[in-house]
């Protein structure tokens, strides 16, 4: 996808507080992402494709509805920070 090569430049990224429910799996085109804050949010589950962002360092999914962890922060490599306060997780 040609648009995605235009995104391939953001390294962070701060959707806080947007009332976002669903991240589209097209987030994989942010490939050089290094840190996203996705907190105060409405959401419950993270797409597969985000585990291919192989340049996250910081991930914070504090303050959103989330019951179970997200499969795919297991695949993010390269993570050194991840915020999952308030949440309804209950293992890991």
């Amino acid at each position: 996808m040609s648009w995605c090569l235009k995104l391939d430049t953001i390294k962070k990224l701060n959707l806080s507080h947007k009332q976002i429910d669903k991240i589209p799996s097209s987030i994989c085109c942010l490939s050089n992402l290094e840190s996203i804050d996705l907190s105060f949010n409405k959401l419950v589950d993270l797409p597969v494709e985000f585990g291919e962002l192989k340049n996250l360092k910081n991930l914070n999914i504090g303050f959103n509805r989330f019951e179970n962890f997200p499969d795919a922060v297991y695949n993010i490599q390269n993570l050194d920070f991840l915020s999952i306060e308030v949440n309804k997780i209950k293992t890991i």
